[in-house]
């Protein structure tokens, strides 16, 4: 499947539908470079599916349930679980003419009540693809795959 800048704009405007607004409730692996969210908006659950393998790089909404392909939990699942569930999809964004979409979640720390933004980036540019969880700063927290 070929999933350039059209296909994802079509894509960052049905997440805007659908999800925009939205609380993150699960993030799992549903398979090897793979991440799933659950995401309950406007009185249903939606599941994101986002794969970085470099056959099959996509980003989209899944019918049904995603289930873990294993047990194994990487580092950036921890920090996704840390930093974004529990979190408001308060953005969906792609930069102009881009395979980059950026999703915005504004989260609530439950101790001290501070409030912080990190963003989920997917980029998806066939065996280029990853995707990458950057804090408020802009600083990178870590990716699905890790480059030198």
């Amino acid at each position: 499947m070929y999933f350039d800048a059209l296909t994802l704009a079509a894509v960052r405007h049905e997440f805007r539908a659908t999800i925009l607004g939205g609380r993150v409730q699960k993030a799992l692996h549903p398979g090897l470079l793979a991440l799933g969210l659950e995401v309950y908006a406007r009185g249903r659950t939606y599941w994101v599916y986002a794969s970085a393998q470099a056959q099959d790089a996509r980003v989209h909404l899944v019918e049904g349930k995603l289930a873990r392909a294993s047990d194994e939990v990487t580092p950036f699942l921890l920090l996704v679980r840390k930093y974004v569930r529990g979190g408001r999809i308060i953005e969906i964004e792609q930069p102009a003419l881009e395979r980059v979409l950026i999703l915005h979640v504004q989260r609530r720390d439950r101790d001290t009540g501070a409030q912080w933004e990190t963003r989920l980036i997917f980029e998806i540019m066939g065996r280029h693809s990853n995707m990458i969880l950057v804090d408020g700063a802009g600083r990178v927290l870590d990716s699905m795959k890790r480059v030198t």
